[in-house]
This record gives C-alpha cells, structure tokens and sequence, in this order.
C-alpha cells in the first residue's frame, strides 16, 4: 500500500507523528489518512503504527541508536508493504538519514537521502516541491558533515533553544520563548548561513512570537527574510514558501491590513491545493484564515462561504470528530454572532461544544476557546448569568490543568471582570482584571495589545465608578500601549483613540472628544472604507458628539448612513443597529420630531425585547428615551411608569450609587416637578445633584480650565431644572443656595488653589512650563497664516493647546495642595466670615424649564435670574427676576447712551425694575451690599442703575462691593495677603506700542484717531494721556508717610515689556496698568481684525478668532504692551499679554490691581464662573481685588478718577471700596472737571452722551466704567 509520510519531518514532532492521528496533528495528506483507514486493521498496519510510535519514544529519550534500527524494521515493512521502492519509501529514508546525522553517522546518512533522491525525482519529476525538498536535505547532510564538531555542538544547542523557545509558548511565556529563538538563530546564522532552510524556519517562528506580543516592528523584517529565502530555496510553488505566506498573513492580520493577509492566503491556498489536494489540513487551516480576515471586513457572506466549503472538506476527509472540524464549527457561530444572528450562533456554538466534550474532553485547549466564545456571545445577549457560568467553569478547568500562569488564563479573567462591572459588582472586577494585569505583564509584557485592552477595561470600570482620575491615566496609558504596539494608523489605535474620547464625552468635553473622534474615523475609514461596519460604528460615537454640539443635520445624515450599514451586515437585531436607533431616536426627540423618534424608538424598543429581554444596558437606554418622549408629550403616567422601571434595571445592573441611576432619578425628578410633586422631586434632585456634583470635584483632578467648564456646563441642566422647581415650590430656598454655593465659581477657586503649586520646588518646574506654553500660544495666535500654511498654524495651535491642558491636568493631579483643598465652602462658613451689617446678593443666570412649551423644542428652556439675598440671622430669600432676554435688550439700550437718552433712561428703570427692586425691602437697613453677579449682568454696572429717588444712582444708595463668587468671601476676609514691602507700586504708561516694529508691516488702522482711548484696533495708538496719569499716581504714593523711592517700579516706552512685567509684578501689592485692552467678543469682529470691509488677511484673522474661541477664549482678550504694533514671531514676546498668560502668573502677594484700559471687565460668558477675560484672569493668578472696565474710557475721566481714588486710597486710609465709590460720586457730581478740561475737547473718538435731565451732573459713561470686584476693604 502507499503511505504519503510528510516531508521534512522533524524528529522532534514525532510524538505527534502517530499515524492514526498523522492527519490531525502533522498535516498529512487526508488523502493518505482516509486510505489508511481504509486498511488500518492490516496486521502490517498496526506493527507499523507500533514501530513508528517506538521511534519516536526512542528519539526522545536520546537512544538515538535504539531509533535507527527501529526506522530501519519500519522502513524495511514499509518496502515489502509497498511491493518495492515507493515515494513513501523515499519519504521514510529522508527520516532515516535526519537520525543518522544527528547520530553522526554522516556516510549512511548522505547513503539514505541519496537513495531517497534516486526514488523520488524519476517518480515525480526534478521539479516536485518534493523532490527539491530532498535534495536541500542532502545538501543538508554534506554540510554537516563537513562541520567541525564544535559546531555540530553548537547546532545541537540551537535544537535545545528551539525546543525551550516551543515549549514557552506553549506555556504563554511568549517574553522568554522570543529571547530563547534569538539565540538559536544567532548560532544558526553563524554556522549555516543566512540562506538556509533551518534559518528561514527559526526567523519565521519568530515573526510569530512577535506578532502575538504585537511588536509588529520586530515581526516585519524576520517573516519578510523568511519569505525571501524560502522562495529562493524551494520557489513560490513551495508549500515550505506557502508557509511563509501564513505567516506573513498572520502579521497582516494582527496590524489590521486585512487586503495584504486576504491576498496571500490566496496564494498559499493555491499553493497547498496543488501541493497537497483539496483534502488537507493546511488547506482547512487556510480557509479558516481567510474566513476570519473576510468577516474582520465585514464581508460576512464571503466569511460563511470559505467556512461551509472548508466543513465539508474537513467532514468528508476527518470527520466531526476532528478537532478541525469542531473549531471551524464554532468559529462559523462567531461570524453568525456579529452578524446579529444569535439564536443560529447559539445553536451553531452549542453543536461544536458537544463534539469537543464528546471527543477531547473538557480539560482541552478546544473547550476553553470555543467556550468562551460562547460566554462572550451570552455577554453580547445580555445572558449574563448564563455567561457568569461558562467564564467561572473555565477559570476553574483552566487552574485544574495548572495554567494560572497562561495569558489564556488571564483572558479569560479580564473578560469576566468586565461581565462583573456590567453587573455593578465593581470589587469583584477590580481583583479580576489587576490578577488579569499581573499576568500579562510577566507573559507578554506591558506593550502587547491585550494588556492595553486589560488596561482599558479597567479605565471603563474607574469611569464607571466616576473615578475620572484614574479612568483618564489609564485611557491614556492603554492609548499609547496601543501606539507604540501597533502603531498609529492600526485598529487598535483608533479604537483606544475612540475610547478615550467617550471618556471626554462623559466628562462633557465635546470638543476634545469630536477630535479624537475624527482622527479614529479617519484611521477605520482608510482600511476598511465607508461601508464596513467598523467605519459606521467610528462615525456613530462622532456623529452624537457632533449632536451634542449643535450639528444635528450632520449628525442625522452619519446615523442614517450608519444605521443603513448596520442594517445590510447585521440584520435588525443586532445592537450596533439597535443602538443606532436609539441615536436617531433621541437625536429626533432633541430637534422636536416627536413622531419619528416614536417610530425610532418603538422599533428598538421591540427588538431589545425580542433579542435581549428587559434586563439590559440596551433595555435601559432605549426606555429612558422613550421616557423623555412621553413626558415631552405630556403622557406623565407613561414616563414616570418608564422612569421607575429603568431606574429598577439600572439599580439590578450597575448599583443604586451608579451615576447613570442617579441621572434617571434626576430624570424623574424633573417629571415630578412637572406634576407639581415638589415633595418627591426636591429629595431626588439633590441626591442627582450630590452625585453630580461629586464626579465633578473628582474629575477636576485631572482636567484642564477648559475640561473642568465643559464637565460643568454639560450637567449643569440639573442644577438649572432644581433651582426652577425651587421658585415654583416657593419653598427649599436655603437648600438650593446650599446647591449654588458649591456650583458657581468652582473652577475659578480650583484654578485659584491649582496655581498654589509654584511654592512645591518639585512641581514648580512644571509650572514654569505651563507659563512658557501659554506664551508660545499666545504668540502663535496672533500670527496671521497664509492660505498655504493653514493647516499647519491649525495643527501647531492643536498641539500647543493639547499640551497646556495637559499641563493644567497634571499640576491638577500632582498638586497636594490642590487635591486635599476639596472640603467645599459652607453656607455656615461663609455666614461666619459676613462683615456686621452686610448682605450678599448672589444673582445665578440659569436655564429655566418652561411647562407650557414642554413640546416646543425651541421654546422648552428659557434663560432666566435669580437672586439670592443672604443676611446673618435671616431666612435666605429667593427672588425670581425672569427671563433674561429683556434685560439683556434693556442692558443693550443702556449702553447705547449710558443711560443718559430717552431710551436709554427707559431702559435703566427698567433694568432697576427688574432686577433690584424685588430685592430693596431686605436691604433697606443695609450699608453694605455685597454682590455676585452672573451672565448677562457682567456687562452692567449696577452702580449707575436709577436710585431710588428721582435723578439718583444706585451708587448713592449702597455701598456696593463686587466679588467674584461667594465661595471666595471666606479666603477674602480672612486676611491680608503676605507683603514683599509695607507697601509698594507697580506702575506701566506710556508704552511704546511701535518698539522694535516695520511700519510697512502695520496693519491699516480706522481713520478715526485712536490716540485718546484706551482700547482699539491690531494697531494700537499711543496714549499720551497716559504720562500724566501715572506721574500723579506716582506723586500721590511718594507723599506718604512711609513710601520710598525703592518701593516703586514705573515701565513705560521700550521698557514696558511682557517680559519686565512678568518678572515684577508678583513683587509689588499694587499694580497700576494704564494701556489699551481687548476683547474680542463672539458677536463682533475681532478686536484684531476690525476693518468693517474686511481685507483678506482680516478674513483669515475672524476664522482663526473662531478656531481660537473653541478651546481658547483666554487668546482673544489680554492688555497690550511694548511692541504690540510688530508682527508676532513664534516663541517671542509679541507685545500683547493674553488673559491665559495673565491666569499663568503667580500673584498671590498682590492686593490690588488696577486696569486703566478699556473693556478689561468683559470676556467670555461661562454660566457661574463669570467672563472669562482679564479681570478673572487676575484673579485665578491670585490678586486679592482688581479694578476694571467695561467700556472705553477717555485719559481725562480715568486720570482724574485714578487720581481721586489713589488719594483716598493712599492719603485718607479709605478701604478700596469707599475709595473708588467716592472718586466716582465726585465726578458725578463735577461735570465740569471732565466737560470743561481742554485735553477732552481734544479727544475725536470720546462722544459724550449729554444729560439732559440732569445738566449738573456726569454721565455714567466717565465714572461708572471701573468697578472693583474682590477684597473690598
């Protein structure tokens, strides 16, 4: 009979070499096997069997001699088998003479191949890959034998490596295999040569240990040297060549290119087919490859296809009980399973399970990955206990057959913590996925893949718990895992790329998170195209943040094409179109198409069901929305029905402490409200708000300015809808200002403690380049780029921006100070620091809920005030002041004249109508009114509403001092700030805009002169004015009594520098600015480029404003200094010191700054943190009070303000308050000194609005400008 034996059969493979199993395990020809099955109860064939298993156990026992003679009895039976010489025969002398070179019986073995050689080239032909195959083995045996036996030694020392390197990743110690593999290669190398069979083979299984580590940069060049050598050794029709094709494949598979692995294992499959038959199990081995690669594309029919043909193969040459078949058959229930098919997959899954418990047994390798496909199948079905079931039976198996230490078992672990955490059992998950870790690291080390996907299971578990700290390092540890491990434009990049930026969506950063969004996008976008699944899926997550911007009608057409995608590849019933619409239905709901988020949402609502059952994340999203829809609709009854029922599920699967049941009771609680159930509703907003507010203070720890504001603003709806419930109630009052309290100015204290860190000579380093970063970025965005270069000044304000938030975070994170200062600000403590006879005015802008436009989109919120009024000893009372859009028109009208016209005097009363009469009866006995203002109102000065006698300013009534925000009034009365001096005067005027600049490179300014306001256009004018204003603030401080000379610092022309005022300015307690100030506010052009026929540089300059206004509203107000005229250069001072640069100083020794500038008290709006502009930036950076202005002011009413205000300050004693509110009811109440001075009839740009009620007394457009904020004493 014929038996087709394998070629090059290595003896150490021998104890898989038995030949009833030769098929499986070997590769041999399933032709040969399903003859000797034919035949196997021939006495001849089982002697032979029982020989061959002989030779075996002889070889590997070392009886090397013991195993010769057996091959010969066995080769002998073989020739009188076969009826003479066969290629079978020439098969089994190959054998024969391997043994004997080992046994260095160098002439019989070159004897043997030579025969083998005489037998099968006329059998085959010169060109059979079998025959090439047994001449390289006589050329084998010549080389051996002309080696010296130190380096047949050597090569034997090789084999050992070989076999520990086999026998470590058997074991999953792939770290240690590697270095074993390294080693035998070095030695083969030098002894054989570089193009040698051996070599090729020892760099090919090294190709493979690095490609499972996914150290694809180690892998690359050894499969590509083992491809280009047995192709020239054996020729591309080689199965030795098919080989390195797999191989090759594999590393293709493993970074994601797909295509590349698709189209060599097609030309393996062509090479194996012709080399072996259709019936072998190289070629199932590659049927199944190019399965798994088709549906990693999402070419699933392709996928079925390759698997039915490569089961009927294997069914007809093996049988079921084959473990090919079984594993084919369970990896055809995976591809079933992500198509959506999961009661087919069931079943499918269930079959190959029964075949391998049938014929291996549970304890095998089999069992265990076709098990926990399955627990992951029950997992994706939300089936948790029945997949709970299988992953603790595998632990248990697995540690039975001692491979605790297997990354296998390691794996199994991870994905039952993540089951654990879907559960809410967050204890248990932990220890699962940190023993998980552990054995990663010590098998395959910290860069692979699945330690980074470990690590970001973890990541999702600290976010889960809120813990935003821990979840952010290890989103971005796991990323750059990722990065160094597969490389940047890998699946596994973007994939971590897109969980980190869920992890800012969470926190409310939609703008960090649409980036990194896009960039995943695009990766998954360029290997797989627009229409694979993965692609759909990367532009869903970026299509809802976009949603949650505002671009709905972008978002609307990604989900759409998405949910079309989903639905040609996986059917209705898998989650990926589940959850898409679940997207469009709430995407729907938010734009008011009340019927077809209906129809979106009923849809998933009966596919969960049918699918997944009622106990379920999927369940639960879809029935929260549909929640919302009734009550947007006015069915109460069916929302709260809802509401409960999701708020059960969500207690049953994650915890009645998880964030997201706390967001549904907040959910109900606002449909109680709506039901007028105040009772109910207040309790349950202050447990969502307790819980909110919570995952705010933790997430601060690692957030940058901007990331701690997004965080707030996305949740800040439910500190909104409570305060709404609280007016309507007419009760809670001193509950909801406990609420406010620890909501408005949050960030502006945790910056303020942030900034602590220059004291720690650890982190001081890093703050200094947290200072030097703010400068780089601030001069960059002034530059005005070429069309050409775009995308370039894009990319470099990206990446200046990106790390100085990142610095921010870290100091956030390393800052002891910053991390233990947590203990919030109580109404008692802040009761206990109230100066005698005061009260507080606290004005909160909120998003008020309207019921009467619940199902009116546009009309559902509505921005509102209120105002709190806190005295000692009294009931806090609240007062609704209502809409803000008419105060914010009478706000408008009022500055048009400065209250001095018709209108303008109309719109004051109004304004005092509105927004200060309610208050007048609790603060009829009350000097001192302390005042917090919010929104809209920090651009009016209440200090010039109407008083309350005809012809009067609020100013007369009440002695007003402005602080920033309540949580600040303890830090501001307990004490003075340390002293460098007694006393001390920083003072800049007079500045040299043009120093240093090309007068052909300025930028046109308005015809207009500017040379007498402060506060202008990109060119700024010189103010002469200026010399005089800080000659007398420099007199009046040199006349008393324990002034010096040495106590005062004046910059001013070339002088007055960024760089001279960042050095100076924390040594002095008084700073005096006297320059121009911008703001660049989001309804006007550019304070930087203001031409109103806007030239195409200026053009450039608004659409850079706007890239700017995202992520840095600090760039686009600041104070101008020496050389803010000359074009800005990168990494130089450019002349203008923006309000991040400001907030990056450290002035916790100054008391008072005074900006003599226009419009330093304006800025961004950010809902109870105030404007984001300069006054706040001094703030943050530690100055105890500031003195700003809201509009331009003329050098003659700010000299003379100043003046006054410095001498009641300086020579009268009086605190700052009573200082400046007397230097501007002087002016009021002395037109002439500002009317009648000879410099004012000068100024061409001041038009003073003239008070015809009042002849005898000032507009407030010259003394109502400046106000001061924070310490008023």
């Amino acid at each position: 009979m014929s038996m087709n034996l394998p070629f090059r059969l290595n003896f150490l493979l021998w104890h898989f070499a038995c030949v009833f199993a030769v098929a499986v395990s070997i590769c041999l020809n399933a032709t040969a096997y399903a003859q000797l099955r034919e035949v196997e109860s021939a006495p001849s064939q089982e002697k032979m069997e029982g020989l061959m298993q002989q030779a075996q156990q002889h070889y590997e026992n070392g009886e090397l001699g013991t195993a010769i003679e057996t091959m010969q009895r066995l080769l002998t039976m073989q020739r009188r088998v076969a009826g003479g010489a066969s290629v079978d025969t020439a098969q089994l002398l190959v054998m024969l003479s391997d043994l004997q070179r080992q046994n260095e019986d160098f002439a019989g073995a070159e004897t043997s191949a030579t025969e083998a050689l005489q037998i099968i080239e006329p059998a085959l032909g010169k060109n059979d890959w079998r025959t090439a195959e047994t001449r390289l083995h006589l050329k084998d045996v010549q080389i051996y034998r002309e080696l010296t036996p130190k380096q047949r030694e050597s090569l034997k020392q090789a084999e050992e490596l070989r076999q520990k390197q086999r026998k470590f990743e058997e074991a999953g110690d792939y770290l240690k295999a590697i270095d074993f593999g390294k080693k035998a290669l070095e030695i083969e190398r030098s002894i054989l040569g570089l193009e040698h069979p051996q070599t090729a083979e020892t760099m090919g299984s090294l190709s493979l240990s690095y490609s499972t580590i996914h150290d694809f940069q180690a892998a690359k060049p050894f499969a590509r040297e083992a491809l280009r050598i047995r192709e020239l050794l054996f020729g591309d029709e080689h199965p030795e060549y098919a080989d390195s094709l797999v191989a090759w494949a594999t590393l293709a598979t493993s970074r994601g290119d797909y295509q590349d692995a698709i189209k060599s294992l097609e030309k393996a499959l062509e090479v194996y087919q012709q080399s072996f038959g259709e019936a072998d199990l190289k070629v199932l081995q590659t049927l199944d490859d190019l399965a798994k690669n088709n549906a990693s594309m999402g070419r699933f029919d392709e996928a079925v296809a390759h698997y039915d043909r490569a089961l009927n193969i294997a069914e007809r040459a093996v049988g079921k009980m084959a473990p090919a078949y079984q594993l084919m058959l369970n990896n055809l229930a995976t591809v079933y399973s992500d198509q959506g098919h999961y009661q087919k997959a069931e079943l499918v899954y269930k079959e190959s399970l029964a075949l391998i418990v049938q014929s291996q047994g549970k304890q095998s390798s089999s069992y265990t990955y076709c098990s926990n496909n399955l627990a992951s199948h029950y997992q994706t079905m939300g089936a948790h206990q029945k997949a709970r079931k299988l992953y603790e039976e595998l632990l248990y198996l697995q540690e039975q057959a001692g491979g605790k230490s297997h990354p296998a078992y390691a794996l199994t672990l991870s994905d039952l913590a993540s089951l654990c955490s879907l559960e809410g059992d967050f204890e248990q998950a932990e220890a699962l996925l940190r023993q998980a870790l552990e054995l990663f690291e010590s098998r395959i080390g910290v860069q692979h893949p699945t330690y980074a996907t470990c690590l970001g299971r973890l990541a999702d578990l600290r976010l889960a718990q809120a813990d935003f700290v821990d979840a952010g390092r290890l989103f971005q540890k796991a990323l750059e895992v990722h990065k160094q491990s597969s490389g940047e434009g890998s699946l596994e990049y973007a994939r971590s790329l897109n969980n980190l930026a869920s992890f800012y969506s969470s926190m409310g950063d939609e703008a960090k998170a649409v980036g990194l969004y896009r960039q995943s996008n695009t990766i998954v976008r360029k290997i797989h195209g627009d229409e694979h699944p993965d692609s759909a899926i990367s532009a869903s997550n970026l299509a809802l943040s976009l949603a949650s911007m505002g671009e709905t009608e972008k978002a609307d057409a990604t989900l759409q094409h998405a949910l079309s995608v989903f639905k040609v590849n996986f059917g209705e019933s898998h989650p990926k179109y589940i959850q898409a619409l679940v997207s469009l239905g709430r995407l729907c709901l938010d734009a008011g198409k009340y019927e077809q988020a209906k129809t979106h949402l009923q849809h998933a609502h009966d596919l969960v069901l049918e699918v997944f059952g009622d106990e379920n994340h999927e369940y639960l999203n879809v029935i929260r929305e549909l929640a919302k829809l009734a009550f947007w609709t006015g069915d109460f009854e069916t929302g709260q029905r809802l509401l409960r029922q999701a708020i059960e599920t969500s207690t049953t699967i994650s915890g009645e402490q998880h964030p997201q049941t706390f967001g549904l009771q907040s959910d109900l609680a606002t449909l109680f409200y709506a039901r007028k159930d105040f009772a109910r509703a207040e309790r349950l907003f202050r447990d969502s708000l307790h819980a909110a507010r919570a995952g705010l203070d933790t997430a601060a720890m690692i957030q940058s300015e901007r990331q701690q504001l997004a965080m707030a603003a996305n949740i800040r709806v439910q500190l909104d809808t409570y305060l709404a419930m609280v007016v309507d109630a007419e009760q809670y009052q001193t509950r909801a200002f406990r609420e406010v309290l620890r909501w408005k100015g949050a960030t502006s204290v945790r910056q303020q403690q942030m900034r602590t860190v220059a004291d720690d000579k650890e982190l001081a380093p890093l703050f200094k380049k947290l200072q030097q970063t703010a400068t780089r970025l601030a001069s960059l965005s002034r530059i005005f780029p070429e069309p050409e270069n775009q995308d370039s000044w894009k990319r470099q304000i990206t990446e200046l921006t990106a790390e100085k938030e990142r610095l921010e975070a870290e100091l956030s994170r390393q800052n002891a100070t910053f991390r233990n200062a947590q203990d919030p600000v109580t109404l008692e403590d802040l009761l206990t620091a109230f100066p005698p006879d005061a009260t507080l005015v606290d004005f909160v802008e909120y998003s008020r809920p309207n019921p009467d436009e619940v199902t009116n989109k546009d009309h559902r919120w509505v921005r509102s005030l209120v105002a709190f009024v806190i005295r000692k000893d009294q009931p806090i009372a609240l007062f609704d002041l209502g809409p803000t859009a008419p105060v914010v028109k009478a706000i408008d009208t009022w500055r048009q004249s400065f209250g001095t016209s018709r209108d303008g005097i109309a719109a004051g009363q109004s304004l005092r109508k509105a927004i200060w009469q309610p208050l007048e009866k609790h603060l009829e006995e009350t000097e001192l009114v302390l005042v917090s203002v919010d929104g809209v109102l920090g651009r009016l000065p209440l200090q010039a509403l109407p008083g309350k006698k005809p012809n009067t300013y609020l100013v007369e009534d009440h002695r007003l001092a402005f602080i920033p925000v309540p949580q600040l009034l303890p830090s501001l009365v307990a004490g003075q700030p340390p002293e460098p001096a007694a006393n001390s005067l920083f003072v800049m005027g007079d500045v040299n805009y043009d120093a240093d600049s090309n007068q052909a490179e300025k930028i046109a300014s308005n015809s207009l002169s500017t040379a007498m306001v402060r506060g202008s256009d990109t060119y700024f004018s010189n103010l002469p004015g200026t010399v005089g204003e800080i000659a007398t603030i420099q007199s009046v401080f040199s006349q008393q009594a324990d002034a010096s000379s040495a106590d005062v610092m004046s910059l001013g022309q070339d002088e007055a520098t960024e760089q001279a005022f960042r050095e100076a300015a924390s040594q002095y307690r008084t700073l005096h600015l006297a320059t121009h100030g911008f703001f660049a506010a989001a309804d006007k052009q550019s304070a930087l480029a203001s031409d109103a026929k806007r030239t195409g540089a200026q053009s450039v300059a608004s659409e850079r404003d706007q890239i700017l206004r995202g992520f840095n509203p600090g760039l686009l107000s600041g104070l101008a200094f020496s050389g803010a005229n000359r074009k800005p250069e990168l990494d130089q001072d450019d002349g203008i010191l923006t309000a991040d640069e400001i907030a990056a100083l450290r002035l916790d020794h100054v008391d008072l700054v005074v900006l003599s500038a226009c419009e330093t008290g304006l800025g961004e709006v950010a809902g109870g943190e105030g404007l984001l502009g300069v006054q706040r930036s001094f703030q943050v950076a530690g100055a105890r009070s500031t003195v700003a202005s809201l509009w331009q002011v003329g050098d003659v009413a700010t000299k003379l303000l100043m003046e006054r205000f410095y001498r009641n300050l300086w020579e009268k004693k009086m605190s700052k308050l009573d200082a400046l509110r007397e230097a501007q009811l002087h002016l009021l109440n002395h037109p002439e000194e500002v009317l009648g001075n000879e410099a004012f009839r000068g100024d061409r740009r001041v038009r003073p609005t003239k008070n015809k009620t009042q002849p005898n007394r000032l507009s407030p457009q010259f003394w109502a400008a400046f106000s001061l904020s924070g310490d008023w004493r």
